[in-house]
């Protein structure tokens, strides 16, 4: 964290659901209404990790007859090296959309040729942050190359060509950015507001950090905006009414639903918050009110990048990818990966895991159901 507050500001757009930060959605059909839709979890899972290759029986009541439905994940392949650091991505059908922050592009994968090789879109992007793909497009944000603005950009997925779409201030030293969309592309400078962008100048202000604290995520579901305060600890939640200025933070509009120790990231899926931080991974529904978080998991070292699909939360952790069941409660995480290369980002796409490394790599891992 860079130790100071930011601002958030939001643009509409058609489509999927938001994702600031290190965060994607994408449904797993394979067993996805047990564990989804509030089945009991075994913890009496095994795991056995030699390198890169994980065994992993991770098992919930309510398969077919009552019978329990096991998960098992394979081992982690190279799909390609970029050769430069890889953070956030996205997969739409065949393709894959990486950010490469070094090199100031989007490397785009064709994920059904029989040797994927790396291509380049929006070239000259400084220090992108925060990846989408909505009604056709690519959106991301990054600052200009003296950082004295962030903008948010449209990226044509085939001419590879980037559109600025708004701009917004910055103090000439940094430039966060994260972003996502559900009808809603955001993005995030210093400051100490929260704000969308529908009012048009600088918006309408939604909600407040605490002074000094950063807000490193942000996701819009339902109509409802949640984001974490890491000075606070607290996940919270506005409906988009307009907070006054003169009240304190977060907002005479904005509720509290629950507090982690340093939360780093959150997703949202089936009316659930889940939050990644050094208090571990915690979920609460997304309705609550000054709630506790349930505690899927107290172990976390250096947790980064969550996402959700219809059965596991997974999130990068030091050098490794971890899982863990929707519903579980206090267990021990599933390793799915921990070796030479340092993960940043994942996505969960049919039976496939896919995620990007530090040093540039993209890694698949299967994942069936049994």
């Amino acid at each position: 964290m860079f130790g100071r507050a930011w601002w958030v500001a939001l643009v509409g757009l058609s489509g999927c659901q938001l994702v600031l930060g290190f965060e994607d959605h994408e449904p797993f059909p394979g067993g996805g209404g047990g564990a989804g839709a509030g089945a009991s979890t075994s913890t009496q899972n095994t795991t056995s990790t030699q390198g890169t290759t994980t065994s992993t029986q991770s098992s919930t009541t309510g398969g077919e007859g009552g019978q329990p439905i096991v998960y098992t994940f394979g081992e982690a392949t190279e799909l390609v090296d970029a050769g430069t650091e890889l953070t956030d991505l996205v997969v739409e059908g065949d393709r894959l959309y990486a950010l490469s922050p070094s090199d100031q592009n989007i490397v785009s994968i064709d994920l059904g040729a029989s040797k994927p090789k790396v291509e380049t879109l929006g070239m000259g992007l400084n220090a992108p942050r925060g990846l989408v793909y909505s009604a056709g497009a690519l959106f991301t944000t990054a600052g200009d190359m003296t950082a004295l603005s962030c903008s948010l950009y449209q990226v044509d997925p085939i001419s590879g060509a980037p559109t600025s779409l708004i701009g917004l201030p910055n103090d000439g030293t940094n430039c966060y950015f994260a972003l996502g969309a559900e009808g809603t592309l955001a993005a995030a400078s210093r400051g100490d507001e929260v704000r969308t962008r529908t009012g048009g100048g600088q918006g309408q202000l939604i909600g407040k950090a605490y002074a000094g604290s950063t807000i490193p995520a942000l996701v819009i579901d339902s109509g409802k905006y949640f984001w974490i305060d890491v000075n606070s600890g607290e996940l919270l939640r506005s409906d988009g009414a307009t907070v006054q200025p003169q009240h304190n933070p977060p907002g005479n509009q904005v509720d509290t639903l629950a507090q982690m120790a340093v939360p780093a990231d959150l997703a949202v899926r089936n009316g659930q918050v889940y939050v990644v931080g050094d208090g571990g991974v915690g979920r609460v529904a997304a309705t609550a009110n000054n709630s506790s978080f349930t505690i899927l998991t107290p172990s976390a070292d250096a947790p980064r990048g969550i996402s959700v699909d219809a059965s596991h939360v997974y999130w990068a952790d030091g050098t490794s990818l971890r899982a863990v069941l929707l519903d579980a409660q206090g267990v021990t995480p599933t390793v799915l990966y921990d070796d030479d290369e340092t993960p940043n980002d994942s996505v969960s796409v049919g039976e496939t895991i896919y995620f990007t490394t530090q040093s540039g790599k993209i890694f698949t891992i299967s994942k069936t159901v049994e």
